[in-house]
């Protein structure tokens, strides 16, 4: 789909679908790259670890090749989180591994990629604080969505947090939990973020 449309392609899996699987890091590196060859793409393609609390497997990834790793450290305080996250970046940076990092919590209602249904709104300040201390490329940010299907609550994205953490950061901002987010509401998320 993505050759034929010729837009960018991102795969990933996390911590817990790996262990649900049964399959390691390198066995979904592998097929990954086998089926890049084998339906020739030439479009980029981005192989991503999502939601991964443990370094081992965050190491494993980088060298079975994963080109993006996510360490979620966010259920840690927030100096735990930034010297956990400090030690992904040192590790990805020699491999040219992008490192998406998580600070707030996003909520969930599967219980797939994360162990909690909670949320706690990402600070502004502190985003600013965690994306200069840590050299991430890529900021979770938890603004209203959560992962999985929206049975009771509507999802609301905080534009006016949006906007201050845009303000006051320059690192690729990533909203998790947007499927059955309306569009309207995505592409206004979008038009603040980039």
């Amino acid at each position: 789909g993505a050759q034929a449309l010729k837009s960018p392609l991102i795969v990933q899996i996390s911590q817990r679908e790996l262990a649900r699987y049964e399959v390691t890091p390198q066995a979904i590196a592998d097929e990954f790259y086998a089926q890049l060859a084998a339906l020739q793409i030439t479009v980029p393609a981005v192989l991503h670890l999502d939601h991964t609390r443990d370094l081992g497997v965050i190491q494993a990834a980088i060298e079975a090749g994963f080109t993006s790793v996510m360490i979620d450290a966010s259920e840690r305080p927030l100096q735990e989180n930034m010297e956990l996250t400090r030690a992904v970046v040192e590790v990805a940076r020699s491999f040219g591994v992008s490192v998406e990092a998580e600070l707030g919590r996003i909520g969930t209602t599967d219980f797939v990629e994360t162990e909690h249904d909670e949320e706690l709104y990402t600070v502004p300040e502190e985003a600013r604080l965690f994306v200069r201390e840590t050299g991430i490329d890529a900021l979770a940010v938890s603004v209203g969505t959560a992962h999985g299907v929206y049975l009771v609550r509507q999802p609301k994205v905080d534009v006016e947090r949006l906007s201050a953490i845009r303000a006051l950061t320059d690192v690729h901002l990533v909203l998790h939990g947007g499927s059955g987010v309306p569009p309207q509401m995505i592409a206004g998320a979008i038009a603040i973020a980039g």
